[in-house]
């Protein structure tokens, strides 16, 4: 199946396309969710399951899933290195997770090149996105050494990067440490995944689609820090001094708690720090957004429960 970008952009009607042509592979070019809508196609057009029945658990992707090769224009989301693919049904609404082993690219072809046309909002938006998988996968409760080090690699660079490729959009070494970080980030998805911010992204953007995802996380980051912090003191405390070299001289109780108040002017900085309000979300909406959270909100520095979750939701939005 082939496309140029001056098509329209992958849609679950293309499944249905690809079956009469016999397509023998998916080629992914674009961000994440083109390379997620890839992924899904890869695996819906081969057998006789409605789109939604995998979005939906009804089915899963099979052996005979077709082979991808993904090709990323931006630097973020990881997919091009993931098992996994986000998928929005938005008659429900609902937005949800496609994930096999079948779903890997069997190619990852990373050029930064593409990136550098990515503008301002694009690029810190996916860029955040990389941070927090990297922040996530180190202090999550599944964490584990290799994909350490892959994660506090991806921080550094980020953090220095990031502001390089905002001010100067062709910078090819920072553009080219934020492919890195984006791709290694899909490692640790695989391996170790995400805490509580990526598990309310999905209800969020299936009520409000306008909000990307990368905003979209952001949004819970500063309230997620001050809720989880107590309970991997050391590992956020070396997030900290990552993002601000001046805390290193801190004693570790103060470094540790100091990461709520780094991350939120970090996004001040890259333009992601605006508030729930100021995304168009309503109050009546946290209740909703709090009952459609799926996911084991035990995996977190500090596990969440359904009261806490809302008490959680109340302080992002107030």
């Amino acid at each position: 199946m082939m496309f140029t970008p001056t098509q329209p952009p992958l849609t679950w009607t293309t499944a249905p396309r690809a079956r009469p042509h016999r397509a023998e592979l998916v080629i992914g070019l674009g961000g994440g969710s083109a390379l997620d809508c890839a992924k899904a196609i890869a695996a819906v057009a081969p057998g006789n399951h409605a789109a939604a029945d995998y979005v939906h658990q009804r089915a899963q992707p099979g052996a005979n899933t077709l082979p991808v090769i993904a090709i990323p224009t931006t630097a973020g989301t990881g997919s091009e290195m993931n098992r996994s693919c986000m998928i929005t049904d938005p008659g429900r609404p609902y937005k949800g997770a496609v994930r096999s082993d079948h779903l890997f690219p069997r190619y990852a072809v990373v050029d930064p090149l593409p990136t550098h046309s990515a503008g301002r909002e694009l690029t810190a938006q996916t860029g955040f996105d990389a941070l927090a998988h990297a922040v996530e996968s180190y202090v999550s409760p599944r964490a584990q050494p290799i994909c350490d080090a892959l994660a506090l690699q991806a921080i550094q660079d980020v953090a220095e990067f990031l502001p390089v490729a905002l001010a100067n959009p062709h910078h090819a070494r920072a553009r080219e440490k934020l492919s890195l970080a984006s791709t290694t980030m899909g490692i640790n998805l695989s391996l170790v995944g995400t805490c509580l911010p990526h598990r309310l992204d999905k209800p969020l953007c299936a009520l409000h689609p306008e909000i990307s995802h990368g905003q979209s996380v952001a949004l819970f980051y500063p309230c997620w820090a001050m809720w989880s912090h107590r309970g991997n003191v050391e590992r956020f405390a070396r997030v900290t001094e990552i993002l601000d070299p001046a805390t290193r001289q801190l004693p570790i109780e103060q470094r540790d708690a100091a990461f709520a108040k780094i991350i939120a002017e970090f996004l001040g900085r890259i333009d992601l720090g605006q508030g729930m309000r100021a995304c168009g979300i309503q109050e009546w909406e946290l209740s909703l957004l709090a009952q459609k959270t799926e996911g084991d909100l035990s995996v977190n520095p500090v596990p969440f429960a359904g009261e806490e979750l809302r008490e959680f939701l109340a302080e992002v939005y107030a």
